[in-house]
């Protein structure tokens, strides 16, 4: 999904994320432009269910390639079947 700054993409993604948490699925959710303690704030204040895995992580800290290997190694290990990325700018 694409928008403009401050159009609701992150809300949506916490929603869907923490909605999927009640049908038993497993979610890692990579952040590249919040902080996880900020996203934590938003579903708090929003009043959705925190059970998933956030991360975030620093765009300019790795290759393309190291994230790819970073979040495969990380979604093998825990087993999870859900892969939220927010979000990825030109």
């Amino acid at each position: 999904m694409a928008g403009p700054t401050g159009s609701g993409k992150t809300i949506l993604a916490l929603n869907f994320a923490s909605n999927l948490t009640s049908s038993g699925r497993n979610i890692l959710y990579i952040a590249f432009e919040e902080s996880a303690a900020a996203l934590k704030d938003t579903l708090h204040k929003l009043g959705l269910v925190e059970n998933f895995e956030i991360i975030s992580m620093v765009p300019e800290g790795r290759t393309p390639m190291e994230f790819y290997a970073f979040i495969k190694k990380l979604i093998e290990k825990e087993s999870f079947n859900v892969l939220v990325i927010d979000s990825l700018s030109q």
